[in-house]
């Protein structure tokens, strides 16, 4: 969602922290895409990379940290406690 600007063709961005394999976030994501209708992009961490990131306090971070989320699954609060 740029600018803060969505309508029905905007792609739609998806963060995945957790021990996952890219082949099983993939196969759900295409099924997601198919039924939406929509573009998914995805990014996926594990939880040892993601701790690295956030001390490191990268540019990806500080934006997903400041940036408007939607939790499928998980919490603010555990995104917080994960650094």
């Amino acid at each position: 969602m740029a600018n803060n600007r969505e309508d029905a063709r905007s792609d739609i961005d998806v963060m995945v922290i957790g021990d996952v394999t890219i082949d099983a976030v993939h196969e759900a994501i295409m099924k997601v895409e198919k039924h939406l209708g929509r573009e998914v992009n995805y990014t996926i961490f594990s939880p040892g990379e993601w701790k690295k990131r956030m001390k490191d306090k990268t540019a990806f971070v500080k934006g997903v940290a400041g940036g408007q989320k939607i939790f499928l699954v998980g919490t603010e609060d555990e995104l917080r406690k994960s650094n």
